[in-house]
């Protein structure tokens, strides 16, 4: 993580409080990553807005860029969250 990712989801540094990504993303389920799975089958990365949850409880508005990463066969992603508030 860096600083950017700190400042947005309003976390001290090396305190991180979730678990899975589907945290970060309010009313995400197990059904969003196999949508997006499905999708990174044909395609290198897909974008998403939504909007997401801070420490606290709070949201912000943001754009997700999702990939897969790695060379191997299995299901690893990496999530790129920007905070469209602005």
């Amino acid at each position: 993580f860096n600083w950017r990712v700190e400042e947005a989801f309003l976390f001290v540094s090396g305190s991180f409080p979730w678990t899975n990504v589907l945290e970060f993303i309010r009313g995400a389920d197990p059904k969003l990553m196999g949508n997006l799975a499905g999708v990174l089958e044909d395609h290198p990365y897909v974008l998403i807005e939504a909007h997401c949850n801070r420490l606290g409880g709070s949201l912000f508005p943001a754009e997700i860029a999702v990939s897969r990463v790695g060379l191997t066969s299995g299901r690893e992603y990496g999530f790129f969250f920007r905070d469209i508030t602005l």
